[in-house]
């Protein structure tokens, strides 16, 4: 059995020893339908991920380093919404606030009976964007806990999300030259082919007289006055 103090310490290392389980926690001041949807999205989206209902000391939803605020909108209670974003971006890595609000709603509900509210509504977001808050305008529960937990997933899915250059082959300069050859009408690929080997230039072909193009070999009368008369802007005609 051990002495009270080895099975204590074996006790620990056992709770050492077993993988962490990630948990979604949710505040338990939030409204329980609110509550209901998320953890539906948690559980259909998050499978395997624990839900929990608890008392949150910063934020009303949070799992790892994520967490989120969710407030109804008011002007009149900025200073006290900026400063729970404040302590929102000194507890999580990532910090996000959900404003319950139909944006359109709002919008014309404004200019219809109070214009400046309606013209304060980008100075209230460039006020949170500035202090480090990127504010999500969403008044629709189910599409707002959707939001929630895919970018709950996207900060912690390990996938490499830099920014790459899509692969452009290399053309070279003949390839392209007989791109642009064969824009005229009557051009193939095998007669801009035989251009290229006579004139080796876009300059010397179309600087060419019609006499001269029909020198070249699959170039007759007609394709010579359309390379003629594209050099004088008159393509295709």
């Amino acid at each position: 059995m051990g002495t009270p103090a080895e099975r204590l310490g074996s006790f620990l290392i056992e709770i050492e020893a077993k993988p962490q389980i990630d948990v979604f926690r949710m505040d338990v001041q939030e409204p329980k339908e609110i509550r209901d949807i998320v953890s539906e999205a948690v559980g259909r989206l998050m499978p395997g991920i624990m839900v929990e209902t608890t008392r949150l000391k910063v934020g009303d939803y949070s799992f790892k380093g994520v967490g989120f605020e969710r407030k109804s909108f008011d002007y009149a209670n900025y200073p006290l919404v900026k400063q729970q974003c404040i302590e929102m971006i000194d507890a999580y890595e990532h910090a996000y606030l959900i404003l319950d609000v139909n944006l359109n709603t709002i919008m014309v509900d404004m200019f219809e009976h109070n214009p400046r509210k309606a013209e304060s509504l980008p100075g209230f977001t460039a006020s949170l964007v500035k202090i480090g808050m990127l504010p999500i305008f969403c008044s629709d529960p189910e599409i707002m806990a959707e939001v929630m937990v895919k970018i709950c997933i996207k900060s912690y899915d390990q996938k490499d999300r830099t920014y790459k250059e899509p692969f452009r082959p290399r053309i070279s300069e003949s390839d392209r030259i007989l791109h642009i050859i064969k824009a005229i009408s009557g051009v193939s690929t095998e007669r801009g082919k035989s251009l290229l080997r006579e004139f080796h230039s876009i300059s010397c072909i179309v600087g060419a007289t019609v006499d001269d193009l029909q020198k070249v070999e699959g170039i007759g009368p007609k394709t010579a006055k359309a390379i003629h008369e594209a050099s004088r802007g008159k393509w295709g005609e």
